[in-house]
């Protein structure tokens, strides 16, 4: 579970921290202060996206997103003018990573779509069917796998 992002230079955040609580977590505020800047910047940790430069901050300086876990993860992605790396417990950078992200940042971040959830989505998990309800839950708990392997 994520217990905290910093964000430097990204976007319209300079440097900001958000600390998180376990459960749900609901960012509110008004328009234009930064709450799908802080989706984006999971996004560009967790995917690699957005590519590009738009995302960074016109006051120059280092980009960078740092998420820890609650299980004592720390996920750095930094975006230089010269580097775009990956860091993992502050250990040596990931470099020419390409457009995908290294594996063990997706092992250790260990979190995909139910974890972000966008403000003008669908209410999660309401509007699917029977169907897709129980195909979430079983990839949460892994039994994906077993359907799987019934299948073949």
């Amino acid at each position: 579970m994520i217990k905290s992002v910093h964000l430097e230079n990204f976007e319209g955040h300079k440097k900001s921290k958000l600390d998180l609580h376990e459960g749900l977590n609901v960012i509110i505020g008004k328009t234009d202060k930064g709450k799908s800047s802080i989706r984006r910047a999971l996004r560009w940790v967790k995917d690699n996206r957005p590519g590009g430069d738009e995302f960074r901050s016109h006051g120059g300086g280092d980009t960078s997103g740092i998420v820890k876990t609650t299980e004592g993860t720390q996920v750095k992605r930094t975006k230089t003018n010269k580097l775009n790396t990956y860091e993992l417990n502050k250990g040596e950078p990931f470099k020419a990573f390409g457009l995908g992200v290294p594996e063990e940042i997706q092992k250790a971040l260990n979190f995909d779509e139910i974890n972000i959830q966008n403000q003008f989505g669908n209410v999660f998990l309401l509007q699917d069917t029977p169907g897709n309800v129980a195909k979430h839950f079983n990839k949460v708990a892994n039994l994906d796998k077993i359907d799987r392997a019934t299948k073949n």
